[in-house]
């Protein structure tokens, strides 16, 4: 089998030089190392044909004129428990598990359970900003190993 330029369009054309028996695997990898947009990240569409990565490139009749559209796809971040660590003022570490939909008031409950501490003398802190109730764990970032700090409210008298 003869070697094909594939070309891909997204915001210019782009051309590969493949064999009809690669995969499409291989392309996403090309448009990869041309784009630096991750392989996970990538749609590849002939004629409004969603190419599978498995599949090879002659699998889909591709020839000299085709063209194959390249759209991003929106990578959606797991709701898998993720393993956290909570760091008191004392700088005693504190294993804590949450998924990313869970809410601030939950884990509050949870760092309860692990120091004594009350959730209403409880300041929690990540990446720099105050956890707040009514909000999930997601909205501040959070993914495995993230450390989350813990001080205490004062109250002055």
């Amino acid at each position: 089998m003869a070697a094909v330029c594939v070309q891909v369009e997204w915001k210019n054309l782009m051309s590969f030089l493949m064999n009809p028996g690669d995969r499409v695997k291989k392309l996403n990898e090309h448009i990869r190392s041309q784009t630096k947009i991750p392989v996970i990240e990538q749609e590849l569409l002939l004629n409004e044909t969603p190419l599978k990565q498995h599949k090879k490139l002659s699998d889909y009749g591709i020839e000299e004129s085709s063209t194959i559209h390249l759209v991003l796809r929106v990578a959606q971040m797991s709701d898998a428990e993720v393993n956290l660590n909570l760091v008191d003022v004392e700088g005693n570490h504190h294993p804590l598990k949450a998924k990313r939909s869970t809410s601030v008031k939950v884990v509050r409950q949870r760092i309860q359970q692990q120091t004594g501490v009350k959730p209403r003398h409880q300041v929690v802190v990540c990446n720099g900003k105050k956890l707040e109730n009514g909000k999930t764990m997601a909205e501040y970032g959070i993914k495995n190993g993230t450390l989350l700090f813990m001080t205490y409210y004062c109250n002055s008298g």
